[in-house]
């Protein structure tokens, strides 16, 4: 039974770590084992929650049960009539228990569990928990350890750490001020998000064919224009490889001009700079009149963040030459392709092995039967060949 427990609970942590890097597998198993031991407790059965999380701002379905919490000297006191939240099924308490973790503030807006978010270190995302107050236990870390160890959950972590991480950012927010296409060139002023994000996600489409893992350090909705610490931090945090930001220039005011441009910071960065500028120009042509293509300078994003990091302007939004150019899908596929070969190149990246799905369509005893069947999915425009074989 505990296998099958933590075969089930491995898969929905495996599979939203590799989407979303939340909380690290091995974490997520333990907590669930804890808190619902093993599947049986009154939450897990009644109301599909493996996690003990309150209320709070939920508004999904609610269970109210007594809980029991344990004070700093070591006594116990219950609280009836306790609001829990309640789920459909346990693969949905996984997911809103890793939201939770990653959205949870503090009174001054700061994020709780931040210093979890995206950590590889199974001991410190454990006695981070208790340390910012996930849990009344004041032995909760040490539990969540020894169950880690005592059942090797580690071997989850294994199967989606150590592979190249390629953080992509698309700089700004929607409706951040200001950022958006001159009117006169373009009437809808198309906000520079919307092509920044354009990119990012072609980008991150194209990564799914290589084995690597992806993170956006942006609001992949663009409702809010997140700060730039935090953009760094998220990717440090994850311990990325390689952080790329894209972004749309401006300063033209509608003179004549423009082109691409990459930023990064130190001198020891340059020539990677130039390669990756090289690649995209090599899709885009975008080449423009800017005397300095591929520039050194200590933009917070790339000053800040601990892995190679680079800047990309692909054209100006207030140029007669570029933005014709930058508003078209082509040129977006276009740059997130540039950028790809210069990832490929640069991370060694190998594409991930094909896989083909086979649909069988009738069996038969009588060899007639089978031409037959073969023949009418031929004239229908399918595929078909007869594979004999006993039963």
């Amino acid at each position: 039974m505990s296998n099958e427990f933590i075969t089930r609970v491995a898969e929905t942590a495996v599979s939203d770590w590799r989407e979303r890097h939340i909380m690290l597998p091995s974490v997520v198993i333990a907590q669930a084992i804890l808190e619902s031991g093993w599947g049986k407790s009154e939450l897990a059965e009644k109301a599909k929650a493996l996690f003990g999380i309150k209320r709070h701002d939920w508004t999904g379905k609610t269970y109210i049960k007594v809980a029991t919490e344990q004070l700093e000297d070591g006594t116990y006191i219950t609280v009836k009539n306790t609001e829990w939240r309640a789920y459909d099924s346990w693969e949905q308490s996984i997911i809103d228990h890793n939201d939770y973790i990653a959205t949870r503030k503090l009174s001054n807006g700061a994020l709780r569990y931040e210093s979890i978010l995206g950590n590889t270190d199974y001991k410190d995302v454990c006695e981070l928990l208790q340390s910012c107050g996930y849990a009344t236990s004041l032995t909760y870390a040490e539990k969540l350890i020894k169950l880690i160890e005592q059942y090797e959950l580690t071997q989850y972590d294994e199967e989606v750490t150590g592979v190249v991480r390629i953080a992509i950012d698309a700089g700004h927010g929607y409706n951040t001020d200001g950022k958006r296409c001159l009117k006169s060139i373009d009437s809808k002023q198309t906000r520079e998000w919307t092509l920044n994000s354009r990119i990012a996600t072609k980008l991150a489409e194209l990564l799914k064919f290589y084995e690597c893992e992806v993170l956006r350090t942006d609001d992949t909705t663009g409702k809010t224009d997140v700060s730039l610490n935090e953009r760094c931090e998220r990717a440090n945090a994850w311990d990325a490889d390689i952080f790329i930001s894209i972004h749309h220039n401006a300063g033209l005011n509608g003179r004549s001009g423009g082109g691409t441009q990459v930023y990064y910071c130190g001198d020891s960065e340059r020539k990677n700079a130039q390669a990756l500028y090289d690649a995209i120009v090599a899709e885009t042509k975008l080449v423009g009149n800017r005397s300095s293509k591929v520039i050194n300078k200590d933009f917070y994003v790339v000053k800040y963040t601990k892995m190679s990091a680079y800047l990309i302007e692909n054209g100006f939004m207030d140029s007669p030459e570029d933005t014709p150019v930058i508003l078209t899908d082509a040129h977006a596929t276009k740059t997130a392709q540039g950028i790809l070969n210069y990832l490929v190149e640069r991370l060694g990246l190998e594409r991930k092995s094909e896989v083909i799905y086979r649909v069988q369509c009738g069996a038969f005893s009588v060899r007639a039967n089978a031409e037959a069947l073969k023949d009418k999915l031929i004239k229908s425009g399918f595929e078909a060949v007869i594979i004999s074989g006993s039963k």
